[in-house]
């Protein structure tokens, strides 16, 4: 192990996820209950003390207070990344915590997308708790999977859940019979288009990961899976509903609390391990300044080119996105005068690149899937068609 290494451990995961308490830490005190629990786990003579430890991730309600049957811990404690709860204590419901964390203007956007949602589809909610088959759970985790990937890879990135997914494959299922975990799901016939897991610890919720078909991104079901998971919440007495790391512009928008995660540099008292995680800390804590004011630094880097006379040609507000393909309004259209107008089938693979197209006209249009059609007239031509309404639209593909 290098000078500065340590033996790391995300206490939010291992806690929350696996009920796993590292036997370094003795006892933990709750202040949201204001009570304290000790490790059930303090067996150190696996543990080799003469290592290092950073536990990093430990919410700021929760004091730990470490083990000493093999001798005095110490530990440097400083705060690590932000978290976002959203604290129900003071709302009866949730439609007083929307009024008031939202307002009245984000509130109507989101309950008028939800109404969009259950007009255009024929949507069902359903949470397990308590209960699931193994089979559906699989099969369920294995759309989650798909869905993560599939929205990930739009954005160019990789979530972090996907290292350790065989984990969440394998012990939902029981997590969610032992009321330690729930999932989630919204369903367009049958079809799952929103997953997320969430884990449960006296009265906090711990929404871990969530995702959706990016098909259906103009519904908002990011905000509409938060606006369900908080229902329950209230309709289950959890006080704490916890979104976590990562400073996302829609946690802002549902969060009244921003908190700092606590770290601690876990050592065995002495002289050389108390230099070793002093420097430890103090390198950790630049590390996370400089992850934290990252854009500051960038404006400087980019500021500093322009005094220089240089461009950077290679930023991405220089580059033209390209646009997204939709439907647009047709008229005097008349299918009879198109003998080669074939009729398609969007569910299947052949033309699923068409099924954000069709339901953004939706969206647009408050249309039912049963009054919608679509027709290929050639390998980059396409109409739309509202039976209801007898309206027709085109797409044209570059």
């Amino acid at each position: 192990m290098g000078l500065l290494q340590t033996v790391n451990h995300n206490f939010t995961q291992k806690f929350f996820e696996n009920g796993d308490f590292n036997p370094l830490i003795g006892e933990i005190y709750n202040e949201n209950k204001n009570e304290s629990f000790e490790n059930p786990n303090q067996n150190l003579d696996n543990t080799n003390l003469n290592a290092v430890y950073l536990i990093e991730f430990v919410p700021p309600f929760f004091k730990l207070k470490f083990n000493a049957s093999k001798g005095q811990l110490s530990s440097f404690k400083y705060t690590y990344f932000k978290g976002f709860m959203c604290d129900l204590r003071t709302s009866k419901s949730l439609d007083d915590y929307m009024s008031t964390q939202l307002g009245k203007k984000k509130k109507k956007v989101v309950l008028s997308r939800l109404r969009r949602l259950e007009t255009c589809f024929n949507i069902e909610y359903k949470t397990f708790y308590g209960e699931i088959k193994n089979d559906e759970c699989d099969a369920l985790m294995d759309a989650f999977n798909a869905m993560i990937k599939k929205r990930f890879n739009q954005r160019g990135d990789t979530h972090s859940s996907l290292k350790t997914w065989d984990f969440y494959k394998e012990e939902t299922a029981a997590l969610i019979r032992s009321n330690k975990a729930c999932l989630f799901v919204i369903y367009n016939d049958n079809t799952p288009i929103s997953i997320s897991i969430n884990f449960l610890f006296d009265n906090v919720f711990e929404s871990a990961i969530s995702s959706y078909e990016i098909d259906y991104a103009k519904f908002g079901l990011g905000n509409i899976i938060v606006l369900k998971k908080l229902e329950w919440c209230f309709d289950n007495c959890f006080n704490f509903f916890n979104m976590r790391y990562g400073d996302y512009p829609y946690k802002r928008m549902w969060c009244n609390t921003v908190f700092e995660y606590d770290s601690y540099v876990v050592y065995k008292k002495s002289i050389t391990k108390y230099l070793k995680a002093f420097v430890v800390t103090k390198k950790n804590q630049a590390i996370t300044y400089a992850i934290l004011n990252k854009d500051k630094f960038k404006a400087l880097v980019s500021l500093r080119s322009k005094l220089k006379g240089k461009s950077n040609n290679t930023s991405n507000a220089d580059v033209e996105q390209p646009k997204e393909a939709c439907f647009k309004a047709l008229d005097n259209f008349m299918e009879s005068n198109y003998k080669n107008l074939v009729p398609v089938d969007i569910k299947g693979d052949e033309f699923a690149f068409l099924r954000k197209p069709i339901f953004d006209l939706q969206y647009s249009q408050a249309s039912k899937t049963e009054d919608m059609a679509c027709f290929k007239i050639d390998n980059n031509t396409y109409v739309a068609k509202n039976t209801k309404t007898n309206k027709y639209f085109i797409l044209e593909l570059a």
